[in-house]
């Protein structure tokens, strides 16, 4: 029998209360991530050509990853057309304060924000209804396809937004945390997600577009975990919740379930460096390119 429990990703804030706490434990530091990643992906791919380029960037949050993004694209082309979808009201007015305070300080003036605080499929049904195809030189999906109800057709219609030559980037958990959140549907009996992570993704677009050319990248993520070991930890218990996706796991999950969760995370999940747990929860990226 299933068992009866909230998961993160129906509930916003405790989802990114709990993200933000995870993040403070992070082996690397956010900007070092992000600037691996420009240099592995943005500098070695030709992403933009001519003046201007246009951008559909997913899942935004507050805009915090899509800082160095941006940046990167102003040092290549005169001007950035950037799109924005977020269903969240208070993430997404977080995100436009910041580009007001950039644009106050002088920065990002020839990037051009449009703003639609809409769930994606929302906005692709719109898109498909008004005839829309080929409008974007880049689609950045960052952490979002755990969301999609249908992973498979929202990429089908997304890959259709793409221009020929236009790259759609996609990142996503792998590894560890996508082996472990398989062990979490086993011991809860229902799904935290409709896709766990990259991995899971690649299948599912191998069968619904089989001559999609993708190239992969991974990388490293390691988060500090032995808080989550301490029942009493504040911080240990909201990192918990993260890593399994589940609301107040210590409160509405058994404890021997609990138990069997952390015996699984500590021994199939970490490694230990300089005597600190760390749960390695690398990324992927997968790049594809519109031919």
């Amino acid at each position: 029998m299933a068992l009866e429990v909230d998961f993160l990703m129906d509930n916003e804030h405790e989802y990114f209360k709990r993200y933000r706490t995870k993040s403070r434990y992070r082996r690397h530091t956010f900007i070092e991530e992000q600037q691996w990643r420009l240099k592995n992906t943005f500098q070695n791919f030709d992403f933009c050509k001519g003046i201007a380029t246009s951008v559909l960037s997913i899942g935004t949050s507050d805009g915090t990853k899509d800082i160095p993004i941006i940046d990167a694209l102003l040092r290549r082309v005169e001007i950035v057309n950037y799109v924005v979808i977020e269903p969240s009201e208070s993430e997404i007015n977080k995100f436009k304060e910041f580009v007001s305070s950039k644009q106050d300080n002088g920065e990002w003036q020839n990037v051009r924000f449009t703003f639609y605080q809409v769930a994606l499929q929302t906005y692709l049904r719109k898109a498909i209804e008004a005839g829309e195809k080929t409008c974007f030189d880049i689609i950045l999906a960052l952490h979002c396809a755990y969301f999609f109800t249908d992973p498979g057709q929202t990429f089908v219609d997304l890959y259709e937004l793409l221009k020929n030559g236009g790259t759609l980037f996609n990142i996503m958990c792998a590894g560890a945390w996508e082996k472990l959140l398989k062990e979490v549907e086993r011991h809860v009996g229902r799904r935290a997600a409709p896709c766990y992570g990259s991995i899971e993704l690649r299948g599912i677009l191998q069968q619904r577009m089989p001559a999609l050319k993708m190239k992969i990248l991974q990388r490293k993520d390691d988060v500090e975990v032995d808080e989550c070991f301490k029942e009493d930890s504040k911080d240990g218990n909201e990192i918990l919740d993260f890593i399994l996706q589940i609301v107040d796991v210590r409160k509405n999950v058994p404890k021997d379930v609990v138990d069997e969760l952390l015996l699984y995370l500590r021994e199939q999940c970490c490694r230990t460096v300089d005597g600190k747990l760390y749960f390695e929860s690398g990324d992927e990226d997968i790049v594809i390119v519109k031919e």
